[in-house]
């Protein structure tokens, strides 16, 4: 389905934002990035928004500030990560803490333990036609799925090949 560029709509439903203000499509629970962009835009115009930007650009700009953020980013490495994982799949970041534990940590393919994290990390496997969240892969077991098409013929017809040459 698609939408003209230029009006506050979401690019997944077609669908206004409900309430001046929020920027998350209520019928598909998706950001609408344009309406985000237009909202900030709006709001680094008030007064309010050109003060914070200042204030903001100054502070960041300081050794302190810029130190505070290293530091920060590094403390919370695992959280931000959640958060990332949350963003990208729309799911809650409790309810992929719940899936992590009922996995036990490990590849729901090859069941090889994994963290996540930076290295050695799971990916959140997702179903590339609806964009649903299905389970915690590791890579090698993500990309096998991802070089496959998530095609079934085509993951049996390299089984019976694998077996041929047994």
């Amino acid at each position: 389905m698609s939408c003209s560029r230029t009006d506050e709509r979401c690019t997944r439903c077609c669908a206004k934002p409900p309430v001046e203000g929020k920027r998350m499509c209520a019928p598909c629970r998706k950001w609408v990035k344009e309406y985000d962009k237009v909202y900030r835009k709006k709001w680094r115009q008030t007064p309010a928004g050109k003060a914070a930007k200042k204030r903001d650009n100054a502070y960041a700009r300081t050794p302190p500030g810029r130190e505070y953020h290293r530091t920060w980013c590094t403390l919370h490495k695992e959280q931000r990560h959640w958060l990332y994982l949350a963003r990208m799949t729309g799911v809650s970041v409790p309810e992929l803490k719940r899936q992590f534990k009922k996995q036990k940590g490990k590849c729901a393919l090859c069941h090889g333990k994994q963290k996540v994290g930076k290295r050695k990390t799971l990916c959140a496997d997702h179903c590339h036609a609806t964009k649903k969240f299905r389970a915690f892969l590791c890579f090698k077991c993500n990309a096998l799925l991802g070089m496959a098409m998530d095609s079934i013929e085509l993951l049996e017809r390299a089984i019976k090949y694998l077996r041929r040459f047994k």
